[in-house]
């Protein structure tokens, strides 16, 4: 094995000598998926090496503005030309993982932090901002957990005995969206063949990569990598934590967020919210009665506005039952209907009425006004006219984000 070692030694000093930084990334990130991937890598090597070329692909793209073709040619003969005896076996394949990681901590993750550091320095506001915000994001993690390093997923899947090391990246540009009023996407959809091809998929199955992700591997502070989950190779997105420690100094140069804990836990309570009122993406979403809805924003009224008292429920009338009546505070009275399904502009004359007899027989008594607020996932144009059309003040709440937008 120490031959081995030695090939790898003088393939890695060649790349330093002659500044080839993405042959070192991607000798890295090979040998870092590798062993995330044993030993189901020896069931399905033609899987792992497809996803590790999009990884790969990706990574370059990113990161170099290369096209990264030459680069992955390249690597391959190496392997396959020195290293082929030690595929053959686990504990050949954890040897040579050691090899690469002794040579790595020795020579090239300096080299990688310094690049990192002197990025950072001429990155854009926007992605000096994401940066930051990744950094307070995972430090308690990287406080409470020595030694690990940071993953997140990216692949839609509900998963009850996720390991605490992992955080999706879908919450994660949602929640930096939030924070920072931005609209950073998730895109293309991949299916990854036996040769590394890209084919569409269907949704159940779905990979994804990200801008915020990209931005991330764009610094050289992360890299898309290969994982395993449940004998399936997955595409995922790692900080490694020699990286995170080797920035730190470079935390002056970024932004501070403050009160940063207390935002992002209020963003995080908002989305709840969405959820519970909503229901989740797909059939999870039926489950969730116009029942269940009233019933979360009665007990929940200051996500409709503050200073809300609930009178109650379905409130009875001889022209119907509204399904939330309660006070401002100002005491004026306000009448909340909930509508999830398609023609939500029916739901303007059904209010109007309730409105009217609770004016008539309620709110002038005490010489009080009355209001309505419409609750909809989602508006549409003709629910827009309708409301404009009324002649009765009526807003309308939309919880396609949360907090409610009004209209």
């Amino acid at each position: 094995m120490n031959e081995i070692k030695e090939k790898i030694e003088n393939f890695v000093n060649d790349a330093i000598k002659n500044n080839d930084f993405p042959t070192l990334d991607i000798l890295f990130n090979f040998y870092y998926s590798l062993e995330m991937c044993l030993p189901d890598y020896f069931y399905n090597k033609e899987d792992f090496g497809g996803k590790f070329r999009i990884c790969t692909r990706r990574n370059i793209e990113k990161k170099y503005s290369l096209n990264p073709k030459e680069k992955i040619k390249y690597f391959e003969n190496f392997l396959v030309q020195n290293l082929a005896e030690t595929f053959y076996s686990k504990e050949n394949v954890l040897n040579t993982i050691n090899f690469v990681a002794e040579i790595y901590r020795d020579k090239v993750f300096k080299i990688f932090i310094e690049n990192i550091n002197n990025k950072i320095k001429n990155l854009s506001d926007m992605e000096k901002e994401l940066i930051a915000f990744v950094l307070d994001y995972i430090k308690n993690f990287m406080d409470e957990n020595k030694g690990d390093d940071f993953i997140f997923e990216t692949w839609r899947e509900t998963n009850t005995n996720r390991e605490p090391e992992i955080l999706d990246i879908f919450n994660l540009t949602y929640i930096f969206n939030k924070l920072f009023n931005k609209n950073l996407k998730e895109y293309e959809v991949y299916k990854i063949g036996s040769e590394g091809q890209i084919r569409w998929m269907e949704p159940t199955k779905i990979y994804f990569f990200s801008e915020l992700g990209d931005t991330i591997v764009k610094t050289g502070l992360g890299y898309w990598s290969v994982f395993v989950r449940s004998h399936k190779f997955r595409i995922i997105l790692i900080i490694p934590r020699i990286l995170y420690e080797g920035i730190k100094d470079e935390r002056g140069n970024l932004p501070i967020i403050e009160d940063f804990e207390r935002k992002v836990e209020e963003i995080k309570k908002e989305k709840e919210v969405k959820e519970l009122i909503w229901g989740k993406l797909g059939a999870e979403e039926e489950k969730v009665k116009e029942k269940d809805i009233r019933e979360f924003i009665a007990s929940h009224l200051e996500i409709i506005e503050e200073g809300l008292s609930l009178i109650k429920q379905e409130y009875s009338t001889p022209v119907g039952y509204i399904d939330i009546l309660c006070k401002n505070k100002d005491g004026n009275f306000v009448v909340i209907e909930i509508k999830r399904e398609e023609d939500t502009d029916k739901v303007v004359g059904q209010i109007q009425r309730y409105m009217s007899w609770i004016k008539e027989n309620m709110a002038e008594k005490e010489g009080k006004e009355v209001k309505g607020v419409i609750v909809v996932k989602e508006k549409d144009k003709k629910l827009e006219h309708s409301v404009k059309g009324s002649g009765f003040k009526i807003e309308i709440k939309e919880f396609k984000d949360i907090p409610p937008v009004e209209i």
